[in-house]
Order: structure tokens, then C-alpha cells, then sequence
């Protein structure tokens, strides 16, 4: 019996697609709230030349109050698995889920002007704490990097700052060696964390990268950049590409303004293929200076946001293959340039819904990418006024998330013939993970379900099922946790026909179903 094999891919690697509900709340700014747990209808305005048609957005984030947070950059917040808020910080300060100072949780080590103070991830292996680690500000004297640890169990579940574990060093960590760029990623299959770094002033300046295991930081791995990162040029961010392959930072505050990049080695810690852009047109003019930046929920393109109103959108597959990156494929927005007092776009970061987010400084209004994985059309939107409410505003900074966040990617297939085996091969990849699942439940559609238990290593899962009547079925994938907690599923469409064909026997003709060709 011939039998339709029909492949799809389930990835999960990062922040690809949809972060999961612990990135659902936001605070940053001057007393900034944002939440996805409830979302609504908002007036926005299109960017001319983007795309952009729509004159409101459905399903944007609600700003039902204000909360504590109130610095002009670095910034970050944990949500749990249901989305409900659990804890956020300056990096100086850490705050409760009712806004109240933790505590312990004042004059932590990173700095409110820092660009990237600070960020968050599970302490691996133990349950129900936390690691934040925090980046001091430039313009004290001797910054550092440092961490704390966060006890979700205290205060009744409220959580506080462990003081035995406040401000603890990194090994090579001195004061003053770095920038205000800081992110981290999970390390695949395992519960341990990087923790990544670039130096500043040193000659190159170094790109360090620490294993955070459950013994803590071990000694870091370190890598040239091959340029030298001045005092003043510290202000900029470093994300990860959402497979952890590759970095990109912006170097800015004064000229010349720089974009380095390179690959990422997952398992050692260490960079290679570095390479820094110069922007053209440098002066002592901070304004034309690049700040922000993010990958697309693919991670197919990358943002680059500039403090002269400009945000660029590059190829990514090109900036790690081709030599410069103003040989790469691109595109550059305008948006539209504020009335003085001087503000520009500043702070650039996915959400939860898969849309980027940007922000001007003391604005309450925000700029929305609404379909950011589009590069010939990206759809950019400015939201109205009183859309962070409560006389709270944007500044420079968004909340800074590791990009690890679980996450699938289904994708469908033309259809499977009934009475023959549906089988599709499920490939995972558990690199992300924030309290990673340990199973897969299948649920076909047609009253029939199985689960699939997760295995360190394993990333193919092949799984076979029969239909037996045609129709269109749902098929819904369930990622689930140790103790039967369901994270967000994710649903492909099967459509199922009867496949008898009624032939002329006189008639000689090879049939077959070409969109499974390569399957039978």
C-alpha cells in the first residue's frame, strides 16, 4: 500500500515567533505599564512609504496603570508561565509584582542610564529563583557587572533580594571594563545560561561570555572584536540572532558610529568571523547615532534603529556572509522627524503579539511594526497620544529580554488521502527554553490524541495517524511541563480527502499527489 508521507516543521528555538506570557508585561520609562494579558483597539497613523493603510490596530497591549520603574534607559521585567507579573527592575532597583521595593531590592550594582542594566533568567537547577544580572552606567567612574539572586519563595511568595547574594562578582568582571551592553541566552540542552559582554577602552575591546551554571559564573570565554569601543561610545545594545548563532551590537553616543557583528559558538562561549561597520558621515553629531536593534520573529532580518527618526531593515543571512555590510541587502525609513524639543527613536524590542515595538523619548505614544517579518513591506504605524496612560512616558529604553523565550513554528501541508498514514516528523530544538517543556500532546482533530515525551538530545519526532473520514482537521500542538502545566499551543490544518479515483483503462497517466512528491 503506497503511503503519503506529509513533513512539517515544529521549531522551537528562542524568541522566533511569539515569546511566551513571562515577556507579557512591560514597564520601563517614566512609570511606563504594559500588559498582553488583556489587549484593545487603538487610533494609529501609517508611515507613509511602509506599507501601511490601517488607521487602528487590533490586539495591542493595554496600559491599565503605572508602575514604579522610572529611569531614562536599561530596564527589564518577569512575567510567570500565566503571565501575571512577578518582579521588574532598573537595575538598581527591584520591584514586586504590587510595586513595592523587594526587600534587599535598592542599590543593586547595574545603573538607570545604563543602555542594557540589566537581565533576567531562571537560576538553573534550583527552582523558584531567579539570577538577575545587572551593567553599571558609563558616567560612574567604575561600573560593573554583577549579579543577584531572587527568591520567588520569601515574603510569601512576593519574592525578595537574597542578601547573602547581592552584587556578586563575575570572574574577570573589573570595575569599569565594560560597555552598557549586556544579554544572555540558554545554553541547548542543558538548564545553564551565557551571560555576554563586550569591554570597552581596552585595545581591542573584548566580547566576554560566561557560563552561568548552577555552581554560577564559570571563568569566561573571550573573544576580539577587533576595535576599539572609547568611553563615550559605550551607549548601544547586543542581541542574539533567536538560534544563538550569531551577535550584533550597536557602538554609539559619539563618532564614529559603528555596527559589529559576528558568529556565536553555543557551546564554547566564543565569537569568530568578527566584523564592525563603520557608518559614513561621521561628526560630533550624537544624532544620527545607531541605539537600538532587533531580529524579526523569523530572525530573518534585522532593525537597526537611529536617533535621527531612521530605522534600517538588513537581510541577516547577508551580514554574516558578505564582506561589508553596506554590501548587504537593505532598507531605510524616515519616520516622521518630531517637533522640538529634539527626540528621535530610541529603544526598538519584540512583544509577545510578534509585532516590534520603538519608542521616543517623553512621548506617550509608541511606533508599531506590524508585520515585521515582511521586508518589502514592513507596515509602520505611530500610535496616538495616551497610548501609555496615566501620565507615565517612554524614554530611551525597553525592557531587555534574553531571546530564548519557548516558542513553535508549524507550518501546513496540502492534504493527506483517508485510510493512508498521516505522518509528519516534528523536529525540535530545545536551545530556548525558560522552563522548557517536557512533552508534545498531539491532539489530531478527530477525537484521537497522544503525547510525546521530550528527550535531552532527540531533536526528530517522527508520528503517524490514520484518518479515516475526509474533512479538514485541527491539528493542535500542546507543549507541556514537568508537573502537566500546558505552555501556548500551536496549530496546523490537515486536510484530508478520499483519494479513490475513477480511471478509463484505456487511458495510460502517472497520478500522483506532486505537493508530497519527495514523501512517497
Amino acid at each position: 500500500m503506497k503511503k503519503t508521507l506529509l513533513f512539517f516543521t515544529i521549531l522551537i528555538s528562542g524568541l522566533s515567533v511569539h515569546a511566551q506570557k513571562e515577556a507579557n508585561n512591560w514597564t520601563f520609562g517614566y512609570n511606563a505599564f504594559l500588559t498582553w494579558n488583556t489587549t484593545r483597539s487603538f487610533p494609529v497613523t501609517p508611515v507613509s512609504s511602509t506599507g501601511a493603510t490601517l488607521t487602528s490596530l487590533d490586539g495591542l497591549p493595554n496600559s491599565p496603570k503605572m508602575s514604579s520603574n522610572h529611569n531614562y534607559e536599561g530596564c527589564f521585567t518577569l512575567s510567570d508561565s500565566n503571565g501575571a507579573l512577578l518582579f521588574y527592575s532598573d537595575g538598581v532597583n527591584v520591584w514586586d509584582k504590587t510595586g513595592a521595593t523587594m526587600t534587599n531590592g535598592t542599590g543593586l550594582a547595574g545603573g538607570s542610564s545604563s543602555t542594557q542594566s540589566g537581565i533576567l533568567f531562571p537560576y538553573p537547577n534550583v527552582a523558584n529563583k531567579y539570577v538577575e544580572v545587572t551593567m553599571g552606567e558609563t558616567e560612574n567612574s567604575s561600573p560593573r557587572i554583577a549579579y543577584s539572586i531572587i527568591d520567588m519563595t520569601l515574603r510569601s511568595g512576593a519574592g525578595d533580594v537574597v542578601a547573602a547574594q547581592k552584587n556578586q562578582s563575575f570572574p574577570e568582571g573589573a570595575a569599569g571594563l565594560f560597555t552598557e551592553s549586556l544579554t544572555s541566552i540558554a545554553i541547548p540542552n542543558t538548564k545553564d545560561y551565557w551571560v555576554i559582554a563586550p569591554t570597552k577602552v581596552s585595545s581591542p575591546s573584548t566580547l566576554y561570555a560566561w557560563k552561568f551554571t548552577a555552581a554560577g559564573p564559570q571563568a569566561p570565554a573571550k573573544t576580539s572584536l577587533g576595535v576599539v569601543i572609547k568611553e563615550d561610545r559605550t551607549s548601544g545594545h547586543i542581541k542574539l540572532t533567536p538560534d544563538g548563532r550569531h551577535f550584533v551590537m550597536t557602538v554609539g553616543g559619539w563618532p564614529p558610529y559603528r555596527l559589529v557583528y559576528g558568529d556565536f559558538d553555543m557551546n564554547t562561549g566564543f565569537a569568530s568571523n568578527v566584523k564592525n561597520f563603520q557608518y559614513p558621515g561621521d561628526t560630533n553629531n550624537w544624532m544620527i547615532s545607531p541605539y537600538g536593534l532587533e531580529f524579526s520573529p523569523n530572525g530573518k532580518l534585522l532593525y537597526v534603529s537611529f536617533a535621527d527618526a531612521r530605522v534600517v531593515i538588513y537581510n541577516v543571512d547577508e551580514i554574516f556572509t558578505k564582506p561589508s555590510l553596506d554590501t548587504v541587502t537593505q532598507k531605510s525609513y524616515n519616520l516622521v522627524f518630531p517637533a522640538p524639543p529634539y527626540s528621535g527613536l530610541e529603544g526598538i524590542q519584540q512583544a509577545v503579539d510578534g509585532r516590534l515595538y520603538m519608542v521616543t523619548p517623553d512621548q506617550t505614544y509608541m511606533w508599531v511594526i506590524d508585520d515585521p517579518n515582511n521586508f518589502d513591506s514592513p507596515k509602520i504605524y505611530k500610535t496616538g497620544t495616551g497610548f501609555i496612560s496615566g501620565g507615565a512616558t517612554a524614554q530611551y529604553g525597553l525592557p531587555n529580554f534574553a531571546p530564548n523565550w519557548f516558542n513553535m513554528t508549524p507550518a501546513a501541508k496540502k492534504f493527506a488521502c483517508t485510510g493512508y498514514d498521516y505522518k509528519f516528523t516534528t523536529k525540535v530544538d530545545m536551545s530556548g527554553g525558560i522552563d522548557a517543556p517536557v512533552s508534545l500532546k498531539i491532539d489530531f482533530g478527530d477525537t484521537k490524541s497522544t503525547t510525546v515525551p521530550l528527550v535531552s538530545g532527540q531533536t526528530d519526532y517522527q508520528i503517524a495517524h490514520t484518518y479515516q473520514n475526509s474533512g479538514t482537521y485541527t491539528v493542535i500542538i500542546t507543549p507541556v511541563k514537568s508537573g502537566g502545566v500546558t505552555l501556548t499551543p500551536s496549530t496546523v490544518t490537515a486536510y484530508v480527502v478520499d483519494c479513490s479515483i475513477r480511471t478509463n483503462p484505456q487511458i495510460r497517466v502517472d497520478l500522483q499527489n506532486v505537493n508530497t512528491k519527495s514523501g512517497l
